[in-house]
């Protein structure tokens, strides 16, 4: 699954949760049931590098207009909701640039056995522009309500 997607998801789950606590385990369960479902993964090191540092740069700036537009009494559930969603994922980035990873060999290999990859990357565009209209209405009403 795209980072984007994951900073998507975590964001909702900011917007909803009534505590950080609360954030923070759902993003992380929201992770992990969305790598469950059919995502992108492709074996060729290359072009997953391509995709990623793109996927990776647009999460970034993603997480931060998102916490830029939220109501101020939300950034730190929505912080919390990215940050969970998004950690799983940082086994990639360490072991890209350290060579190894820094979770427990338990927690790689339980985020390895859920993953379900295909070489769709239309689905992954898709899904986050659902998510986008999704998160963008949610602030919106945040802001209203």
């Amino acid at each position: 699954m795209l980072i984007t997607n994951h900073v998507l998801a975590g964001t909702l789950v900011g917007v909803r949760a009534p505590s950080l606590p609360l954030a923070l385990g759902l993003g992380l369960a929201s992770h992990f049931a969305m790598d469950t479902v059919p995502h992108w993964g492709v074996d060729d090191q290359d072009e997953y590098l391509r995709v990623a540092r793109i996927d990776g740069l647009t999460g970034l700036g993603v997480s931060a207009a998102v916490l830029a537009a939220a109501p101020a009494a939300d950034r730190v559930r929505i912080a919390g909701g990215i940050f969970g969603a998004c950690f799983p994922d940082t086994n990639q980035v360490s072991a890209h640039f350290f060579g190894r990873t820094f979770h427990p060999a338990w927690f790689d290999g339980f985020h390895n056995v859920i993953q379900t990859e295909h070489g769709w990357l239309r689905q992954e565009v898709i899904v986050a522009g659902a998510l986008s209209v999704v998160v963008v209405a949610s602030l919106v009403n945040r802001r209203r309500g």
